[in-house]
């Protein structure tokens, strides 16, 4: 059913500013664009946007993107197999070893603080454009840390790549959703991470031969050249068929065309942009784990230890932002990350107690371990980067597995908790 055009003599708060799907009929009103989709297309946008990239992707382009998604998911395995391996020697060589716990610390941090932000960016703006920032980040964030002179730039540049290395995944993942059918979605997801099964035994190759040539600054720094290179045509293809939309009048800015001034226009944009994203309420989530987890980090190496006034201030100004971050989201958020409908669903509340207990069991096991066997066990460098890639190899064939596995049962909560058992063992 064709959308029905809105009546827009008089100004809305609900006004948007991103691109929606409209019929192609003339547009009456030279002021503003204003179109009437339903609730399910005011609330996800993105939806809308790509069905109508969809329609504009013939056959040719569609290879073209399955492709270069193909190509980037190797490349982005290669990376995750290959790249671990050199933060130990990157920071025993400014003599600051100890700084992986806090390098960590400070990527767990951002990784959950950033998805929000990208998966809005994606649904508001574009996939191409969240594509475009991420790969920023990726390319800045590698360049820091394959030219750092300091451990405290190899921190700061990894923290630049950590927001592009997770932006990559999660906006590939919501590509491969949009084009897979609902029933493979789950295989179609573990297929991005298929390549690590082969790149795990040449990475030990590449690792070994980067670590006895030009060392571990090449390591980083060949990515910041080789992803941005497989990434243009799957970019390029996104951005010609919003384009091939555009002109086809399938997509039109919802934005005023009228607007006296450009500054005032973008102000607003801006402003709406920060309300949809829930600035304030990522900033005080930011703040929470930061202020509360930094210090734990830090505490055992700064002067005076816990006795030192600034970790325990920081501590105490941590734990004061919840109640401000409840109040916030309670009452004055129009668009709140954590609404009151989410968080009291019984499912969510698992999958998160789920996922906590899992994230916090990781780092216990898995932040020093490669440090540790590299100076315990008498291993060549090959040997050891297949150990680190033990569980990349084993969680990408069971990706695969599980996909088929939910294809064909649809039985989602057995498989899970068989997976946790098995875990456990």
């Amino acid at each position: 059913m064709a959308p029905e055009r809105k009546d827009t003599s008089t100004s809305s708060s609900d006004d948007k500013s991103e691109d929606k799907p409209v019929v192609s009929s003339p547009v009456s009103d030279p002021q503003t664009v204003r179109i009437h989709l339903g609730d399910e297309y005011e609330r996800n946008p993105g939806v809308a946007r790509v069905e109508a990239l969809h329609r504009h992707l013939n056959r040719t382009w569609k290879w073209i993107l399955y492709i270069s998604i193909g190509a980037l998911s190797y490349i982005y395995s290669l990376d995750t197999d290959t790249t671990p391996s050199y933060l130990p020697l990157a920071t025993s060589e400014f003599g600051k070893h100890s700084f992986i716990g806090t390098i960590g610390t400070a990527d767990g941090i951002i990784t959950a603080v950033g998805k929000p932000c990208i998966a809005k960016i994606a649904d508001l703006w574009s996939r191409p454009v969240a594509y475009s920032v991420v790969l920023v980040f990726y390319i800045i964030g590698y360049i820091l840390v394959a030219s750092a002179r300091t451990v405290y730039a190899v921190a700061g540049g990894m923290i630049m790549y950590t927001v592009g290395h997770t932006g990559l995944f999660l906006v590939t993942d919501i590509i491969v959703s949009d084009i897979s059918p609902l029933d493979w979605r789950g295989f179609a997801a573990g297929l991005t991470s298929a390549p690590v099964i082969l790149n795990s035994f040449i990475a030990a190759e590449i690792v070994s031969s980067v670590e006895a040539g030009p060392g571990w600054r090449w390591g980083y720094g060949m990515f910041a050249v080789i992803t941005p290179a497989i990434m243009a045509p799957a970019i390029i293809t996104l951005f010609a068929a919003e384009r091939r939309a555009k002109k086809k009048g399938e997509l039109v800015s919802g934005r005023p065309t009228g607007e006296p001034k450009p500054r005032r226009l973008a102000l607003r944009l801006l402003g709406e942009f920060t309300t949809q994203m829930d600035i304030v309420g990522l900033i005080l989530v930011g703040l929470i784990f930061g202020l509360i987890l930094f210090p734990i980090s830090l505490a055992k190496t700064v002067h005076g230890g816990w006795s030192n006034a600034s970790m325990i201030a920081l501590t105490v100004v941590g734990v004061a932002c919840i109640p401000v971050f409840i109040i916030w989201e309670r009452f004055f958020a129009t668009h709140a990350i954590m609404s009151k409908r989410l968080i009291m669903n019984r499912a969510f509340q698992a999958a998160v107690g789920i996922h906590f207990f899992h994230q916090f069991a990781d780092p216990f096991w898995n932040l020093y371990l490669s440090s540790f066997v590299w100076v315990v066990k008498d291993w060549d460098t090959r040997s050891w980067v297949y150990f680190n890639n033990t569980v990349n190899v084993t969680t990408s064939v069971f990706n695969l597995i599980g996909g088929l596995i939910l294809k064909y049962t649809h039985r989602y909560k057995y498989l899970q908790a068989c997976g946790l058992g098995i875990r456990l063992m």
